[in-house]
């Protein structure tokens, strides 16, 4: 999200509660599209142990940021990258597996058809079969997060099943790099995780902005980075398609977050 970033450290993002709500803002990149402690477990006596988190998926994320980096600096060097096996599987394992299920915007569909109420009622009817006493049954649910208990299981489950199989058909992806022209960019979405289409180059896929110059999307199998220039019309098509799915969106420039409000939302921000 920094690569998105001015040069006082912030960004400029729209918040989208919906598309009546929008709201102009600057933040510290800190404070948006953040899951925290996705890979903490908790212990029986409601202690957290964040050691998976700080000693094992955080140096992974860590060393995907460190490949997307090196990607760019490629790219801005003129070249194409070439990517062995290792790589692509880092970078899809990243963007495609992992990073899709620390989004916050995956989780809302689910959540607003969510009767957490009935939910509880069934939960606390469930630990007073298993033995706990009907208060504490009753006082545990009503201190549960459920959605925050849900989002963490669901994670821990997808590094689970992160079998060889799948890591075997991440490395085979290939990788299609979209570039903006000159005086375009690419908005930073909280949800991008969805087939767009890229009209003029015909080039269908799920892309996903690395840098506001940058786009991928998976090609397979075996098949080298091809880098491929997109034209203006092709960044708005893009910019638009995940504008619409998401609510937090970040930009580099004011000026586009502002159109895209106007265009998509009918609403007028400002920064000022």
């Amino acid at each position: 999200m920094r690569l998105w970033g001015q040069d006082n450290g912030l960004v400029n993002a729209v918040l989208r509660k919906n598309n009546l709500l929008i709201e102009a803002v600057e933040r510290n990149p800190k404070t948006l599209n953040v899951l925290r402690d996705l890979y903490a477990l908790k212990a029986k006596n409601g202690k957290r142990d964040t050691l998976l988190e700080s000693e094992f998926y955080s140096k992974l994320d860590h060393a995907a940021c460190e490949l997307t980096r090196e990607i760019i600096s490629i790219l801005e060097s003129g070249n194409a990258p070439k990517l062995n096996q290792g790589a692509r599987r880092q970078l899809w394992q990243f963007y495609l597996y992992n990073a899709y299920k620390r989004h916050p915007d995956i989780w809302k569909p689910y959540f607003d058809n969510l009767d957490i109420a009935n939910f509880k009622n069934k939960l606390t009817a469930v630990l007073i079969d298993k033995g706990r006493s009907p208060k504490k049954a009753k006082n545990y649910t009503n201190n549960l997060r459920i959605d925050e208990a849900m989002k963490n299981n669901a994670v821990q489950m997808a590094r689970a099943y992160q079998t060889d199989s799948v890591l075997q058909n991440l490395q085979n992806l290939g990788v299609i790099i979209g570039v903006a022209p000159a005086g375009n960019s690419f908005i930073l979405p909280s949800l991008s995780f969805k087939v767009g289409k890229v009209e003029d180059n015909n080039q269908k896929g799920t892309w996903i902005p690395i840098h506001p110059k940058y786009a991928i999307t998976p090609v397979g199998p075996n098949a080298q980075a091809m880098v491929l220039p997109l034209d203006k019309r092709d960044v708005r098509r893009l910019n638009e398609h995940w504008y619409i799915m998401s609510k937090t969106v970040i930009s580099t420039s004011k000026k586009l977050l502002v159109s895209l409000a106007r265009n998509v939302d009918r609403q007028k921000i400002s920064f000022e």
